[in-house]
């Protein structure tokens, strides 16, 4: 009996529970479902974690079309996004993907709307950009309304099942050999 106990505490050492933190959108500027009545140039979107220097994100117009140029700049847990002209009135979606510090892509996507005030005369041109507003309703953060999936195993979880399965078939090999 000692033996089956001390073979069930190795094969549960040999496989681990394994919690995986995957990166969620956290904030993003504009909020989603949020209507922005400045001009923008400036999208933001942080996440719950690390993320690597290939992790992206597009806007795409009501047209499906998608806005370019988009210059992106990455840091630690956010990417931002810079456009070259202030996105006209109608519907956006954002579609991101970034590669978490545990390996695994997540993507996502949500949408926000621009309604710029009607103009009656044009504007003189200044010097700066103002930043974005948005309405009163959008201000709190919310969480980000996402469908975020993994489309890739971390090929750490890979490794440690083939050492776990190896060492299972290990001992119960030696089992066998003993009792014969």
């Amino acid at each position: 009996m000692k033996k089956w106990l001390s073979f069930i505490f190795v094969l549960l050492l040999c496989f681990p529970t394994t919690t995986s933190a995957h990166t969620k959108l956290k904030t993003a500027t504009p909020a989603p479902s949020s209507t922005v009545t400045t001009a923008m140039r400036e999208l933001t979107l942080t996440f719950g974690g690390r993320i690597e220097n290939t992790s992206t994100f597009r806007v795409v117009d009501q047209a499906g079309k998608s806005i370019t140029p988009l210059t992106l700049t990455r840091e630690e847990k956010s990417i931002t996004g810079t456009l070259a002209h202030p996105l006209s009135n109608g519907s956006y979606t954002v579609d991101w993907n970034v590669i978490g510090e545990d390996g695994h892509v997540m993507k996502g996507t949500y949408s926000f709307t621009v309604k710029l005030p009607e103009q009656k005369a044009a504007p003189a041109p200044s010097a700066t950009q103002p930043k974005a507003s948005i309405s009163p309703a959008a201000q709190a953060p919310q969480k980000a309304e996402q469908s975020a999936e993994a489309t890739s195993s971390s090929p750490v979880l890979w490794i440690a099942g083939i050492l776990g399965l190896g060492a299972a078939a290990s001992l119960i090999w030696l089992f066998v050999r003993r009792k014969a």
